[in-house]
């Protein structure tokens, strides 16, 4: 009130009229509130920066850390069955055995064994050792967090030397291999998103329908080829292998409204923590995690939610890609999924 009667007076005095108050009013309550949003949402996106900031260095350092105990490790000694506060407090003929007679007992491993660097000693297969499967796991997880903070060559960057890593047991095979043809699309790369489908012979549904986007862009946008037989085919493969997809493809905008991106994050994650668990388990217990053996990720949240949460915004990109596929699709399939 004091600021819109000094207001008022000052335009009085420069001979501009009396102000309409009430405008006035709404005009400086309007100014104020976009001025609150705009720092609130600055300030929201300072702390995600931040946050983001954090988790990445935290990440890199984990990894040092391990790496630099790998490159030099030494096997730790066994637990000593009895304590030390009890051992040493022992007289006479209670000391134990190897203090009096130390020549017949052998020393310990600590006190012998040389430094070994495990990284060079198993390289190609690190993720099938105890030891080295946790240097292997924060590189992976180090790759996905900087392709879902958009620093996508410095994903496919951490996700190639994790396959070195891992060339034989390829643990983490499939996972590399989605999240790397996400990236690869994400920055337009798409003959080398090509190659990685091509590559595999037992094609994620994920990598299906990436085929469709990716041979509709090449062939309709870009003008590369003289017919669109690879992309009918791929729709027929991807269709066949879950027609899901399709259904929430072509109603998008309707399916959005119904999806909560946060439970698909947490999802993945939480299958991901469980897919690592396991693995650990089965390598403890002896057995090795080769391609036959391996765990599987179990989700709770459908496929078709995953690869719309993942890729929509590609789809959405490429125009005109949502009345193709509804012409491409086989002439058996419901009426319902076209409309």
């Amino acid at each position: 009130k004091k600021r819109l009667k000094k207001f008022k007076l000052k335009t009085i005095r420069e001979g501009r009229g009396v102000p309409d108050m009430q405008s006035t009013m709404q005009e400086e309550t309007k100014t104020y509130t976009e001025i609150v949003e705009q720092k609130t949402r600055e300030s929201f996106r300072r702390r995600q920066d931040l946050k983001n900031k954090l988790q990445l260095s935290q990440l890199k350092r984990a990894i040092e850390k391990e790496e630099e105990k790998l490159e030099s490790w030494v096997p730790e000694e066994p637990a000593d069955p009895l304590p030390k506060e009890n051992k040493y407090k022992l007289k006479g003929a209670a000391r134990p055995a190897e203090e009096v007679y130390p020549h017949l007992y052998p020393p310990k491993i600590g006190e012998t064994a040389q430094p070994e660097d495990l990284l060079d000693r198993y390289q190609g297969e690190l993720s099938s050792h105890v030891d080295t499967f946790q240097y292997v796991k924060l590189n992976l997880l180090l790759g996905l967090f900087l392709l879902a903070k958009g620093n996508t060559k410095a994903a496919i960057e951490t996700f190639d030397r994790v396959t070195e890593m891992d060339t034989k047991s390829k643990l983490f095979d499939e996972i590399i291999r989605i999240n790397r043809l996400a990236a690869y699309v994400e920055i337009g790369e798409l003959a080398k998103a090509r190659e990685i489908i091509e590559a595999t012979q037992d094609k994620h549904a994920f990598m299906k329908w990436d085929k469709v986007l990716i041979e509709f862009i090449s062939y309709h946008l870009l003008k590369e080829g003289d017919s669109d037989h690879a992309l009918r085919n791929g729709v027929s493969e991807a269709f066949g292998d879950c027609s899901e997809v399709a259904e929430v493809l072509l109603a998008h905008e309707e399916f959005e409204a119904d999806i909560s991106p946060e439970s698909i994050l947490e999802d993945e994650a939480r299958a991901l923590d469980q897919y690592f668990d396991k693995c650990l388990e089965c390598l403890n217990s002896g057995k090795h995690t080769n391609t036959s053996e391996k765990p599987c990720l179990e989700y709770t949240t459908s496929i078709e939610a995953r690869y719309f949460h993942r890729s929509i915004s590609w789809w959405r990109d490429a125009d005109g890609i949502f009345d193709c596929l509804a012409n491409l699709l086989p002439d058996e399939e419901d009426s319902s999924v076209r409309s």
